[in-house]
């Protein structure tokens, strides 16, 4: 993997820590304005806060694709990056609080770190090893990658009425 590539994934990741963190306030401090809503946490639900990975990851894909950090198999190996990421943060808290019946802050903000971790560290093995340079490849993980991020925001305003939506301090789903 070439030197840029290298420092786009891991300014990726530094930028993917410090905005996700920040992006579970973004909504409260505007004034719960539902634009903002968007792109930011909106509740406490579990799908919220997977958001928080998502969009950051989202703009880091952007920006590196528009000003150079565009690596071999791109767009394939963000949307397995992504996809992993944002599978482990349900699956690690739902799996430490059923299994110990505790909900303790600080490991949720730990699964957040780790699942962004594990998406660079993939998409950083992907682009590495795998000859991913079809442009249908591409082109179809690009469109998938652009889908999830419709999702995230039409579950924002009409979330189906699923466990992963409900917002466990309030009892409600999205704004």
């Amino acid at each position: 993997m070439d030197t840029g590539c290298r420092k786009w994934q891991i300014g990726g990741f530094l930028f993917t820590s410090a905005v996700g963190s920040l992006l579970h306030f973004t909504y409260d401090w505007s004034g719960k304005n539902p634009v903002v809503g968007a792109f930011s946490a909106v509740n406490e639900s579990t799908w919220e806060h997977m958001k928080l990975l998502f969009v950051p990851l989202l703009l880091v894909a952007l920006a590196a694709a528009i000003f150079g950090g565009h690596c071999r198999g791109y767009w394939t190996a963000k949307l397995a990056g992504a996809l992993v990421g944002l599978l482990l943060i349900p699956m690690l808290y739902y799996g430490y609080t059923e299994s110990l019946g505790v909900h303790v802050t600080w490991v949720d903000i730990g699964i957040f770190f780790v699942a962004a971790a594990v998406a660079f560290l993939l998409e950083s093995h992907l682009t590495k090893h795998l000859p991913m340079r079809s442009s249908a490849l591409q082109a179809v993980a690009a469109a998938l990658f652009a889908a999830l991020a419709v999702l995230f925001v039409w579950f924002t305003y009409a979330p189906p009425h699923l466990p992963i939506f409900l917002d466990p301090i309030t009892g409600t789903y999205g704004i």
